[in-house]
């Protein structure tokens, strides 16, 4: 399930209707049926704030958090944000290891373990490997604990971690997470894929 969230010039004082939705989403996880939310606003429009409220709000309820944020400067870094949101949960769960990386998760390890192969860059079945292998990652993070997963700034995003977050959108509503980015209108992302809310 993909749902827009349209930003004003509000303060997050004023934004009951979004947090209600956002709630709703975070809710859904917590019962096993994932979703995909898209906050779009102009600069300066609370969007952060908005997601820092949710993250706030989903641990006090007993979600793993985890939180990514997309940078100008850093968007030719093939999996950067993608590193940002998984790569201290895994680390954070030795005991955990041998099943996070089992299976297709193991397709994953290789950027986990500090980088991928210089052919995910280039070469289309290597770059769908390593995104097959961060959706199992997430999938066996999940079976813990239900998760939210953040991305701020998503229009500044490196290409091949929207392709994972695309990825994990369309494979999300059976999943106990709830995916929200945020993204600022008159900034483009990059040419593809999209995470648009439709």
């Amino acid at each position: 399930m993909h749902s827009p969230v349209a930003m004003d010039g509000a303060t997050l004082l004023e934004r009951d209707a979004e947090l209600l939705q956002l709630d709703a989403a975070l809710a859904a996880a917590r019962d096993g049926r994932g979703s995909a939310t898209l906050v779009e606003g102009q600069a300066g429009t609370g969007k952060s704030r908005l997601l820092a409220e949710s993250a706030a709000r989903a641990e006090a309820a007993g979600m793993q958090v985890l939180w990514g944020s997309g940078e100008a400067s850093e968007r030719e870094f093939a999996f950067g944000v993608a590193l940002q949101l998984l790569e201290q949960p895994v680390r954070e769960a030795p005991d955990e290891l041998p099943r996070l990386l089992s299976g297709p998760g193991r397709l994953a390890q290789p950027l986990l373990d500090g980088g991928p192969p210089a052919a995910v860059t280039v070469d289309a079945q290597a770059l769908f490997s390593v995104v097959h292998g961060l959706y199992w990652v997430t999938h066996g993070l999940a079976d813990r604990r239900p998760l939210l997963v953040i991305v701020d700034d998503a229009q500044w995003a490196d290409v091949p971690s929207l392709r994972f977050l695309a990825y994990l959108a369309r494979r999300i509503a059976d999943l106990p997470v709830a995916l929200i980015a945020s993204r600022r209108l008159g900034d483009e992302l990059p040419a593809e894929p999209r995470l648009d809310a439709n």
